[in-house]
């Protein structure tokens, strides 16, 4: 029996918001799966706003957990029938803030201070690990001070049924502890999930969030990455790409990762690619036939490593 290769595709966005990356990996999971690929999606990390995205709201009420967005579009292209919360280990959702409640605590300049900070506008967020018997854990933590401060819009019946299916809910009292959580529980959370999938899949399609280099545990590895902005795609070496990641985060903060512009003048792209406009619900094998060269080129990278 001959055992797949595996590939791993890394997309991450070179803007913080609006790349088009999940529109890049729906186009390219669509031409693979078209292929004969078994390819599947994987979206680390997540945030979505349950009021603006509320699609996605509908979804994570009836699944009983918060799911973002972009998976659900990824699970659309690839049609692979896995649980959600194993294609996307970490998510929050993020609410509208609340302009009068700023008044009525007195403060309305922190409305624009709270409007800056991701963080202040979280309402839940959900860590998933799955166990080594395929179950699944999912914790949920509340941002507790703006909940109840009611800085931030929300409906109690959508939080208790996002939240419903949820096997341990805490209540966060600090901000900062909330980023702490999320930053010291997401990576473990992160490997399982891949490590499952690897042991499925010959090709993983993993997107980023927004503007994050490396969403992935640091001994991970990928085959390519594709950076995208509205119009281009650039595609670099996967092991230059990395060594540039971690050469910056040696001199930043803890816990502050690298984002593509601290990282864009290290390191050249090796080919650029055009990503022409797609209509607005348009299907994903569309989006596919507009991406044919990027398609043809991660697919001859994938039979090149399958023949070493």
């Amino acid at each position: 029996m001959v055992i797949p290769v595996i590939f791993k595709v890394l997309i991450v966005g070179l803007l913080p918001y609006d790349s088009g990356k999940t529109t890049l990996a729906m186009g390219l999971i669509a031409g693979l799966r078209r292929l004969g690929y078994k390819i599947t999606p994987f979206k680390p990390i997540s945030a979505h706003n349950w009021y603006t995205q509320y699609n996605a709201t509908i979804v994570g009420m009836k699944y009983g957990i918060p799911l973002s967005e972009d998976i659900i579009k990824l699970v659309e292209a690839a049609e692979v029938n896995e649980r959600f919360e194993i294609l996307n280990p970490v998510d929050s959702v993020t609410a509208p803030l609340n302009p009068g409640a700023f008044w009525d605590w007195h403060s309305p300049s922190s409305f624009y201070t709270y409007a800056s900070n991701f963080f202040r506008q979280v309402l839940v967020s959900r860590i998933s690990f799955i166990l080594s018997d395929n179950r699944i854990v999912n914790y949920g933590f509340l941002n507790k001070f703006s909940i109840e401060k009611r800085l931030i819009i929300f409906q109690p019946e959508v939080l208790s049924r996002i939240t419903r299916k949820l096997s341990k809910i805490e209540q966060v009292e600090k901000i900062s502890f909330l980023a702490e959580i999320l930053a010291s529980n997401s990576m473990p959370a992160i490997e399982h999930s891949l490590d499952y999938l690897k042991n499925k899949y010959r090709v993983v399609a993993i997107e980023s969030f927004n503007d994050a280099a490396w969403p992935l545990p640091r001994n991970e590895s990928v085959d390519v990455v594709v950076a995208v902005a509205p119009g281009q795609a650039l595609i670099y070496d996967p092991e230059k790409y990395k060594l540039a990641v971690f050469l910056r985060e040696h001199v930043m903060k803890p816990y502050k990762g690298a984002v593509l512009c601290d990282i864009f003048d290290l390191i050249k792209p090796i080919e650029r690619i055009e990503v022409p406009p797609v209509s607005y619900g348009i299907l994903p094998d569309s989006i596919a036939d507009k991406l044919d060269r990027l398609v043809g080129i991660v697919s001859d990278k994938i039979e090149k490593k399958n023949q070493k």
